[in-house]
């Protein structure tokens, strides 16, 4: 793993055993697609590194309420929770345009357990890795009792409101030809038909769901200046 890979994983992951914290090197080659004669896109791998670095700061942020969690199955899993989004785009069932642009279903959950085990066998603990495949499978299931589930999930959706999620909707538009109003358009219609609202009723731990409305405050706030920068409103006497 070269240095890069080093400085990523900083804050927070340092007690993890050399071998484990190779394995950063594996998700990033499962993680980067490129669909034939395309670029390679960093999209989805970049949301999984934040995802992984996020998650020791959640942890200390839940202290107790977070249980008795596996790091080394939190850290496996955060890795390859969306695996399989990567291989349906490879397979070209999927284009990675929509990556991320709904929650995962069970065939990519499956994928991505499967890659998992696959390249990791040998690597961890069997424990750990029977773990952070089940964590990975049962990642959406509402009556997931693992406390590593319940950790990354919170993370993981975390990181998909606010912000850092427009992404996904301006590269889905751009690809689709479309321009700055209907990126507007498609958060005004997502809060008129309350979509954030069943978003943070998802969220497992309160003190997540209030960083998650905080982030969608922004975006509001953001969006609307768009929309009135678009209008010319500023021009206005």
């Amino acid at each position: 793993m070269g240095s890069a890979g080093l400085a990523d994983l900083a804050g927070g992951w340092e007690d993890l055993p050399p071998g484990v914290r190779q394995i950063w090197a594996l998700a990033e080659e499962d993680l980067t697609v490129q669909e034939t004669d395309g670029p390679v896109d960093v999209f989805l791998w970049e949301h999984t590194k934040r995802v992984v670095a996020s998650i020791p700061s959640v942890l200390r942020l839940l202290g107790e309420k977070a249980g008795e969690t596996d790091r080394v199955a939190l850290f496996v899993a955060g890795l390859y929770h969306d695996a399989g989004m990567a291989f349906q785009v490879r397979d070209g069932t999927l284009s990675r345009w929509d990556v991320l642009s709904r929650p995962g279903t069970d065939v990519q959950q499956e994928l991505a357990a499967g890659r998992a085990e696959e390249r990791l066998a040998g690597r961890i603990s069997g424990n750990s890795l029977e773990t952070a495949i089940n964590v990975i499978r049962g990642l959406h299931s509402r009556d997931a009792q693992l406390p590593e589930i319940h950790v990354l999930a919170d993370t993981d959706g975390l990181d998909q409101i606010g912000p850092l999620a427009l992404w996904q909707t301006v590269r889905l538009n751009a690809f689709r030809g479309k321009g700055v109003q209907d990126s507007v358009d498609h958060w005004l219609s997502q809060q008129e038909y309350h979509f954030w609202e069943a978003r943070l009723g998802r969220f497992r731990f309160a003190v997540m769901r209030k960083l998650a409305e905080r982030r969608l405050e922004a975006l509001d706030r953001f969006l609307r200046a768009v929309a009135a920068l678009s209008r010319g409103e500023d021009l206005e006497a």
